[in-house]
């Protein structure tokens, strides 16, 4: 039997919500996180939940129910997922939209190119990137996740992945 392991990440410093799951772009630190873990359930005899055997469904099917949890997006995106910057120093604003073109309330972190990109995400839903060109070592790339969610339903499913936007 195949052994089906998901995980989540977040920068929970960045992202208190926990909209953009840092798994896949941080292997390395899961790897040692989990064998961490791992050694400290070893280490204090922690007692583990039995793996159920007759279990044959797929273990990322969605939790919520699509009438309980209307505000959820099905999926999300913005209006383009590759932004030059034309002027030395400024700043725009981003918002994902919903597979309808509804703007989403949004949180972003910059996963590559902190070092000339400057993000805050504002209370009305939006991300307004700054960017100084001066300090640029190479692209940068943005992370933006939908965070909204009233009901459990909405917030306790799993994280959609989150939409990548390259900067030069």
């Amino acid at each position: 039997m195949m052994k089906l392991l998901y995980y989540e990440l977040y920068d929970l410093k960045q992202d208190l919500s926990e909209t953009i799951n840092l798994a896949s772009y941080m292997p390395e630190k899961v790897k040692k996180l989990d064998a961490l873990i791992s050694q400290h359930l070893q280490e204090t005899s922690a007692l583990v939940p039995i793996r159920n055997t007759n279990f044959t469904g797929n273990p990322r099917t969605p939790r919520s129910d699509p009438e309980k949890s209307v505000i959820r997006p099905k999926s999300y995106r913005l209006s383009q997922s590759e932004f030059v910057t034309e002027q030395d120093k400024g700043s725009r604003n981003f918002q994902l939209l919903d597979q309808g073109g509804k703007p989403r309330k949004t949180t972003a972190l910059v996963q590559e190119g902190s070092n000339w990109i400057q993000l805050d995400n504002l209370a009305d839903g939006q991300v307004k990137m700054s960017w100084d060109r001066s300090l640029k070592m190479a692209e940068a790339m943005i992370l933006f996740g939908w965070n909204g969610g009233i009901t459990a339903q909405e917030m306790n499913d799993w994280t959609l992945d989150p939409f990548e936007l390259v900067i030069r």
